[in-house]
């Protein structure tokens, strides 16, 4: 009889943990993200979102085969639209959810991990490993660097992915600490579903079987090869990806929904693979300092490309993510000849870390260096590791202290993390409001980023603030004389004030700089054409149809201007 109470009681106790765990996830995280829900739609949604018409119509994306190497990401959105068009509550309230989840699969991450056979043979009891898995979760959700993947609707793709990485991890645990039978071989069939809808989600999905692997060397070492076949299967979703870039003819990290890449005046072509390696040890650091220290965060960083591994910068930060890689390999072999739990959950975080951040910060170039939203998945690594020694500290002081009460330390620890957290992202997610009150952020922050001025002027101007706008412009162009894009802002504003000559000027000045841009083109056609200068105007239609001979005006504005050519002729 005392058997089947100590039974009914270990069962009901994680139940409870379930509900405080998910009630407070979700009171946080909707608390902190609600002064978002009416941000307007930034940069990049608006060629994914607002310009997609490939999202307006769900029996497009519907019909086989499912192409598109983000189509699970693009099928949200499309799902958004099809349910409220426009309006940027939807979104935000999906990206919200989805963010509450992954704190849930974080907390389900590190509890299934503390059953795992080398994680038993620690002496965390139940309460510390509650708490561990319950602040590793509330920091995930809380920290302000999460923001970019959750208010910045389009990076939906990172926080969607990362769900379905994290569940199929999880559902492979699951399986791993279940016994053999048929109706647990329904957790393996899952885990391999969620991680083929993660490699079409998002490229950072791809680190998915290595760390699969990884999860397997740290904590089921002792039944590693007696299953080693049954990773087989998630082997094979690494094709996924590859086959699928080269079904659209894309390279990666300039896909369909490319990291801001259309926008940006560094291409990833101009970046040797050298030189973006070098410059990944230093904005690892940075990424580093971001967890640590959440301060300064900007949308578009305007960071230096490093050429040159003796540059004291690069060194010193090559270095410093060297240490941290070795005291990783260090905690494991500690607790190989007899350490606690703590140093291998801590260390398989720093190696989750590295690994999951790889795609993005290794020798494939992507145009922009730094983005924070590319951290979503790598925090899981950190937040676990960081929640874990947190625990271990309470659980010293407690030592300590002897007399000390660990529930109410644990308690008051989890507070002085994750309030200040929850403060700061509730004021950061101000900061996207909307464009002007985003990009006036960048150009503050960070006064020599020629993009942020020429995207807050861009803001201006669709606001009416037409002198701020052409303020903004040429600030841009003071920084980057060959800024294309500002140039061609800056023609546009000419052209509506009827400074005709001043925005031809513009138009060609920008075209010198991005001669393909065919739009510049046939809007330069325009001008010439509207001004009688019919030679011209035909020139640069033709060019603009050289470049895209669909053009959707083009071929109508030839035809008009050598109709008027005629004409002029006739008379």
């Amino acid at each position: 009889m005392r058997a089947a109470i100590i039974d009914r009681e270990t069962y009901r106790q994680p139940k409870a943990q379930f509900l405080i765990t998910f009630i407070l996830i979700t009171l946080l995280t909707f608390i902190i993200y609600s002064n978002s829900f009416s941000s307007s739609f930034h940069f990049d949604d608006r060629a994914i979102i607002i310009e997609n018409k490939g999202i307006q119509s769900l029996s497009n994306l519907l019909k086989f085969p499912f192409s598109g190497n983000r189509y699970i990401g693009v099928f949200s959105f499309a799902i958004n639209y099809y349910f409220g068009g426009l309006n940027v509550l939807g979104y935000h309230l999906v990206n919200t959810f989805i963010h509450i989840l992954n704190g849930i699969l974080v907390w389900w991450f590190v509890i299934l991990t503390f059953r795992t056979p080398m994680m038993k043979r620690s002496a965390i009891g139940r309460e510390q490993i509650f708490f561990i898995a319950l602040i590793s979760s509330l920091i995930f959700v809380a920290h302000p660097v999460q923001t970019q993947a959750v208010t910045y609707i389009v990076q939906r793709l990172a926080s969607l992915a990362t769900l379905f990485y994290l569940l199929s991890l999880c559902l492979f645990i699951k399986w791993r600490l279940s016994s053999t039978t048929k109706s647990n071989l329904i957790f393996y069939l899952l885990a391999i579903i969620s991680s083929i809808l993660a490699m079409k989600t998002k490229e950072i999905s791809f680190t998915l079987p290595f760390v699969i692997l990884l999860y397997e060397f740290f904590f089921f070492r002792d039944r590693l090869l007696k299953r080693a076949y049954f990773l087989v299967p998630f082997l094979l979703t690494l094709l996924i990806i590859p086959m699928t870039i080269v079904n659209v003819s894309k390279p990666l990290g300039k896909t369909m929904a490319g990291e801001l890449s259309r926008a940006s005046h560094l291409a990833a072509e101009n970046v040797s693979r050298t030189d973006y390696i070098l410059t990944q040890f230093r904005v690892i650091v940075t990424y580093i300092r971001l967890l640590f220290f959440p301060v300064n965060q900007m949308l578009d960083y305007d960071y230096p490309i490093f050429h040159s591994f003796l540059i004291p910068e690069v060194i010193l930060s090559f270095l410093f993510l060297v240490v941290i890689i070795c005291f990783g390999v260090y905690l494991l072999v500690r607790f190989l000849k007899g350490g606690n739990g703590y140093a291998l959950l801590v260390s398989f975080g720093i190696f989750w870390f590295f690994i999951t951040l790889s795609v993005e910060s290794s020798i494939i170039p992507i145009s922009d260096v730094i983005f924070e939203h590319r951290l979503y998945l790598p925090s899981v690594g950190a937040v676990t590791a960081f929640g874990s020694t947190v625990m271990y500290a309470v659980e010293e002081i407690n030592k300590r202290i002897q007399r000390g009460n660990s529930l109410i330390i644990s308690c008051i620890a989890i507070l002085c993390v994750v309030l200040p957290l929850s403060i700061t992202t509730y004021q950061r997610n101000m900061v996207w409001k909307n464009d002007i009150t985003l990009w006036e952020d960048v150009v503050r922050k960070s006064p020599y980023n020629a993009r942020g001025y020429n995207n807050l002027g861009s803001a201006y101007d669709k606001a009416g603030r037409t002198i701020e706008a052409v303020r903004e412009f040429k600030i841009a162009l003071r920084l980057a004389p060959d800024y294309w894009d500002a140039h061609y802002n800056l023609g546009i504003i000419y052209s509506r004030q009827g400074h005709i000559d001043e925005a031809i000027e513009e138009y060609k000045t920008a075209l010198k700089y991005n001669p393909i841009y065919a739009d510049g083109h046939n809007i330069l056609g325009i001008i010439y054409a509207n001004n009688g200068r019919m030679d011209e105007a035909i020139e640069e239609f033709k060019t603009t149809l050289k470049l895209v001979p669909d053009h959707k005006y083009a071929s109508s504005n030839l035809n008009l201007a050598n109709q008027k050519k005629i004409s002029k002729r006739g008379k």
